[in-house]
C-alpha cells in the first residue's frame, strides 16, 4: 500500500476534502472513503463487517440489553469470528500475506483489530465508562483505515477527544514528518538494510538451511529478522499515526523503542503498546481477579496476543517460553529487590547489561516467528536449540 501511488493520491483526496467541508460532513466523508478503499480489495468481506458493526451499534446503543445477555453474546460471538478466522485451514491462504496490508482485509491480522476495538467497546459499555457514539462516529472509528490493519488499537473515548476540529499547518507538519519516519523505516531500514543484511548471510541462496550455520551466524541471522520486524512494524504504526494527524486525530504511540528496554517487564511496555494494554486490561486483570494468581494471568494475557497473528500450536508454545522468561525475571527481581544508590545494580554498566540479556531473551522469542506464522512448533525449538549450540542432521 505505502508503495502504490494511487493510495496516496486517494489520500491525498481525502485529506483536502476532509477540511474543505463543513464539520457535520466531515465523519461521513470519511466513512465512505475508508469502506470504499477497504471495499475495493475485498467487497463481500467489507460489507459483512459493515453488517457486525451496524447490529453492534443497535444493540450498545441499547445499555439495558448491552448489559445483559446481549452484550455477553455479542463478546462471545465475536470471539468465535476471531478464533475461526485465525484458525488454520481457514486462514492458511489468508497468511500468506500480501505485502499490501489492505489487501489483507479478510486475514487474521485485519480482523484482529477490527474485533478487539469492538470487543473494548463492548465491555466498556457493559462497565458504563464509554457512551457509544453516532453510526457515523462509531463506524469510522472500526474503519479508521491508517489503524485498520497497522494499529494502534485506539480507544473509543481517546479517539473522540483526541483530535482538532480545525485545520492549522502544524497537523500537516507532524502527520507529513512522521509519514517520512515511517517511510524511511519500511523502504530502507527493514526493505533495504535488513534484507541486505540477511542476503549476506546466505537467505534467498540455493541450499541454505539455517540449522546448518555456525551458531553466531544464526544469532546474526535472528537479530537482523528482529530487527526488520521492528523497523516494518513500527514503520506501518508511523504512516498510521502521521495519516491520522492529516486528519486531525492523535492516536496513541504503539512502540517506544523496545530494543533498549531494560527488562522483560519493561519492554512488553515498549513493544505494540495498544496490545499489550489491551491484553492487560481485558485478560490479565481479570484473569488475576478470578485466581489470584499472576502466572496465569500473564500466561492467559500472552496467549491471546501470541495468537493474534494465527491460532496454533507453536504461538502457544511461544506463550509458554516468554511466560516463563518474564515470571523468571519477575521472581528474580523481588528477591534482589530495588538497588541500592550507588551500587553496581544502580549504575550505567548495569542498566547496559540489563538492555543486552533483555534482547537476547527476545531474541529466543524471535525464533517462533522467524519464517512466518505457519511455522511448525517443533522447527522453532530447533531453532532455539541451534542457538543454544546443538546440532541437528537433517
Amino acid at each position: 500500500m505505502i508503495t502504490s501511488w494511487p493510495y496516496w493520491l486517494f489520500l491525498a483526496t481525502a485529506v483536502i476534502t476532509f477540511w474543505k467541508l463543513p464539520a457535520g460532513w466531515r465523519t461521513r466523508l470519511l466513512v465512505v472513503a475508508w469502506v470504499g478503499c477497504l471495499a475495493t480489495c475485498r467487497p463481500f468481506e467489507t460489507l459483512w463487517l459493515v453488517l457486525v458493526a451496524c447490529a453492534a451499534h443497535a444493540l450498545l446503543r441499547r445499555p439495558a440489553l448491552a448489559a445483559g445477555i446481549g452484550g455477553l453474546a455479542l463478546i462471545v460471538g465475536i470471539s468465535v469470528l476471531l478464533v475461526w478466522f485465525k484458525a488454520p485451514p481457514s486462514s492458511a491462504a489468508r497468511v500468506a500475506a500480501p505485502e499490501d496490508p489492505v489487501a489483507a482485509i479478510a486475514g487474521p491480522l485485519g480482523f484482529s483489530y477490527f474485533a478487539f476495538k469492538l470487543i473494548h467497546v463492548v465491555v466498556e459499555v457493559r462497565r458504563r465508562t464509554v457512551t457509544v457514539p453516532g453510526l457515523g462516529e462509531f463506524l469510522n472509528y472500526l474503519f479508521f483505515v491508517p489503524m485498520f490493519t497497522a494499529g494502534p488499537i485506539e480507544r473509543l473515548d481517546r479517539f473522540l477527544t483526541h483530535r482538532d476540529s480545525t485545520w492549522q499547518r502544524a497537523l500537516w507538519v507532524e502527520g507529513g514528518t512522521r509519514i517520512v519516519h515511517g517511510l524511511i523505516k519500511k523502504l530502507f531500514l527493514a526493505e533495504s538494510a535488513c534484507r541486505q543484511g540477511l542476503a549476506l548471510l546466505g537467505e534467498g541462496h540455493e541450499g541454505f538451511q539455517l540449522l546448518e550455520q555456525p551458531v553466531a551466524n544464526v544469532w546474526l541471522y535472528v537479530a537482523i529478522s528482529y530487527l526488520r520486524i521492528y523497523f516494518d512494524f513500527s514503520a506501518y504504526s508511523d504512516i498510521a499515526i502521521g495519516t491520522a494527524r492529516l486528519f486531525g486525530y492523535r492516536l496513541m504511540e504503539n512502540f517506544d523503542w523496545p530494543i533498549f528496554a531494560w527488562s522483560p517487564s519493561d519492554y512488553w511496555r515498549r513493544w505494540h503498546i495498544s496490545l499489550s494494554a489491551w491484553c492487560q486490561s481485558y485478560a490479565y486483570m481479570p484473569v488475576l481477579g478470578w485466581t489470584r494468581n499472576p502466572f496465569i494471568g500473564t500466561f492467559c494475557a500472552f496467549l491471546i496476543m501470541g495468537q493474534w497473528h494465527l491460532v496454533g500450536w507453536n504461538r502457544a508454545v511461544w506463550t509458554l517460553y516468554v511466560t516463563l522468561g518474564l515470571s523468571a525475571y519477575m521472581v528474580w527481581n523481588r528477591r534482589m529487590g530495588r538497588p541500592r544508590p550507588g551500587s553496581f545494580r544502580a549504575g550505567w554498566v548495569w542498566r547496559c547489561v540489563s538492555v543486552g540479556l533483555t534482547q537476547v531473551l527476545i531474541l529466543g522469542a524471535v525464533a517462533f516467528i522467524l519464517h512466518g506464522e505457519l511455522q511448525p512448533w517443533h522447527e522453532s525449538l530447533r531453532i532455539l536449540g541451534r542457538m543454544s549450540g546443538w546440532t541437528f542432521n537433517r
